[in-house]
């Protein structure tokens, strides 16, 4: 069976990446699987030399060297260091940034750049699936607000009205609303829309994990921020106001809870009905993505303290059943 050009590929670079010293040609023709050591050597030269431009367009860093002090043969190799991936140092909201481009991989438009983006940081070691970092948004972790991400973006770029619905919290039905969209905005592990609402007449600021679907209406006039409005200052005000900042007290099972528990400021083992976990001690900066991730540990997170993260993780657990 015939090896495809994406498994040559592959091939090549696992040879080149184990070999301490630079191989000839002959030797990466007659060990990596995927080059036919029965064609001419013509054939065998054009499909190389593809191969390792297609490998350079994708950054790989091929060495070529004498194979030998002793032979001058042209080798090849690529060194470990040059190709490894380096330290990832990206601040919660930068993470946050990576992880709604995560949110829409699934869309054609963006999929492939987008999941390649998320894999390469998780190889480097980054959490994007953790609170302030990646599931921990609201779009992340709950594949129905894409559609509003999309026409969020699409009515900032084009400066047009937005439709959509939103809910106050889990338990509240959607309501219709229209909004002239000024900014998407990243902020404690959450995505916020912000713009004037056309329904209330004032500005206002959507936490996209409530949204639902969306729309740009085309015929709408022309929509622009006002001169100086900062984006960014007016999320951390609502969002400062809207929810407390505390510490919270929580246990999480064995084996489980790896966000939380980069989270926590303390950790004690404790058994909670006989199961054996860990209690933790975790600086609560919102109570929505908090609840979000202990909701999704289902019974393999509890809540001690405080009550109002408590009662978010009850009322997201009764809508789930009630969806059921």
């Amino acid at each position: 069976m015939a090896t495809s050009r994406i498994e040559r590929l592959t091939n090549l670079v696992i040879c080149l990446l184990s070999t301490r010293f630079p191989v000839d040609r002959d030797y990466i023709r007659a060990n990596v699987a995927g080059y036919d050591r029965d064609s001419d050597d013509d054939a065998f030269e054009r499909m190389f030399e593809r191969d390792k431009a297609d490998l350079r367009d994708l950054g790989v860093p091929i060495e070529v060297a004498p194979i030998s002090r002793i032979n001058s043969t042209q080798g090849y190799r690529i060194a470990f260091d040059e190709y490894a991936l380096g330290d990832i140092d990206l601040d919660p909201e930068e993470a946050t940034a990576v992880a709604v481009a995560a949110a829409v991989w699934q869309s054609p438009e963006l999929s492939s750049a987008a999941q390649s983006a998320v894999q390469k940081l998780r190889a480097g070691g980054l959490d994007v699936e953790g609170p302030g970092a990646g599931a921990s948004t609201a779009i992340a972790a709950d594949r129905g607000a894409e559609g509003a991400l999309l026409a969020m973006l699409e009515g900032i770029d084009r400066r047009k009205q937005v439709t959509f619905a939103h809910r106050g919290n889990p338990t509240q039905p959607f309501v219709d609303r229209t909004l002239h969209p000024w900014g998407v905005v990243t902020f404690r592990g959450n995505a916020y829309a912000v713009g004037h609402d056309v329904d209330r007449g004032a500005v206002r600021t959507f936490k996209l994990s409530r949204v639902r679907g969306g729309a740009v209406l085309d015929r709408s006039a022309t929509v622009r921020p006002p001169d100086g409005f900062d984006l960014h200052a007016h999320v951390v005000a609502t969002v400062a106001e809207r929810d407390p900042v505390g510490v919270a007290r929580l246990w999480v099972a064995r084996g489980r809870g790896d966000g939380l528990r980069r989270l926590a400021s303390t950790t004690s083992d404790g058994d909670f009905r006989g199961r054996p976990g860990t209690e933790l001690t975790v600086e609560v900066r919102s109570v929505d993505a908090l609840a979000r991730e202990v909701t999704g540990l289902g019974p393999d997170a509890v809540v001690f303290e405080p009550p109002q993260l408590r009662d978010a993780v009850v009322d997201r657990l009764t809508a789930l059943a009630g969806e059921r």
